[in-house]
């Protein structure tokens, strides 16, 4: 190898080490900043609406930039820290809201009738019904679908 060659590899080497270094430095100052404009957003709010604690994560491309947990476990009692990786948050029926975000996105996509027979989207279960008319997806949501009637 001549050392003109050899010279313009060592300057490659260095400079895209320069360069993925000012870059990972770069994304380590930004999301320092994107955790403490969360800690500070996190912490009034907490304060706000008297929330006794909360986890809180980024997850980006598969990979978590941030990751932390807020407050105690119980309303009143500091005993115990949210750990973000170990606390169970009971999450009651707040997840009626996401299956139905999930339902309408479907809808919207045209990926699923809302007023369809169910049955034509199961392959390995299928659904019948005590009445004339095929169970759908909206009869699901809104809980018509008479399943509480079989016996």
């Amino acid at each position: 190898m001549t050392l003109p060659v050899r010279f313009f590899q060592i300057l490659l080497f260095i400079f895209t080490t320069s360069l993925f270094s000012t870059y990972a430095q770069e994304v380590k100052e930004g999301i320092a900043l994107l955790e403490a404009r969360v800690d500070s957003l996190i912490g009034a709010a907490m304060e706000a609406e008297h929330i006794p604690g909360l986890a809180f994560i980024v997850i980006k491309d598969g990979n978590t930039l941030l990751k932390n947990g807020y407050g105690y476990t119980s309303l009143g009692e500091e005993i115990r820290a949210v750990d973000p990786d170990s606390t169970i948050f009971r999450i009651g029926s707040i997840t009626k809201t996401f299956t139905a975000t999930a339902l309408l996105q479907l809808v919207d996509r045209k990926k699923i009738g809302l007023h369809t027979d169910v049955n034509s989207y199961l392959t390995s279960l299928k659904l019948s019904s005590k009445y004339n008319t095929p169970i759908t997806a909206a009869h699901l949501h809104n809980h018509s679908a008479g399943f509480d009637e079989l016996r």
